[in-house]
């Protein structure tokens, strides 16, 4: 009965700052959380806001989708190559990202 206890406070624990850097989830593949761009958002009157437009087609509608940057298995510390899902929006008529929605740091890249 005690053994049990110990079990589940092991699952309970939260992960450490090192556990939430990479994810494995199979053998092949490595994904590395991003926790940077995980920001609360503030309490506003949604009235004094503005929205956003499609810049093709002036769309009012977003989804969200992932850019994936491949990381060498020498960097991610495993020998074997890692992926690191970045959150973006596009419109959900045409497919567009609005250059607003790529993050600083891969508007430059490719």
């Amino acid at each position: 009965m005690d053994q049990e206890k110990d079990v589940n406070q092991e699952e309970d624990q939260p992960l450490n700052q090192k556990e939430l850097q990479t994810l494995p989830v199979d053998p092949d593949l490595t994904i590395i959380l991003r926790n940077d761009n995980m920001q609360q958002q503030p309490n506003v009157d949604i009235s004094q806001t503005t929205p956003v437009l499609c810049e093709e087609c002036s769309g009012s509608y977003f989804e969200q989708a992932m850019v994936i940057r491949k990381v060498s298995g020498l960097l991610t510390g495993q020998g074997k190559p890692g992926y690191v899902p970045i959150p973006i929006f596009k419109c959900t008529e045409c497919g567009h990202v609005n250059s607003e929605f790529i993050p600083q740091e891969i508007q430059s890249l490719d």
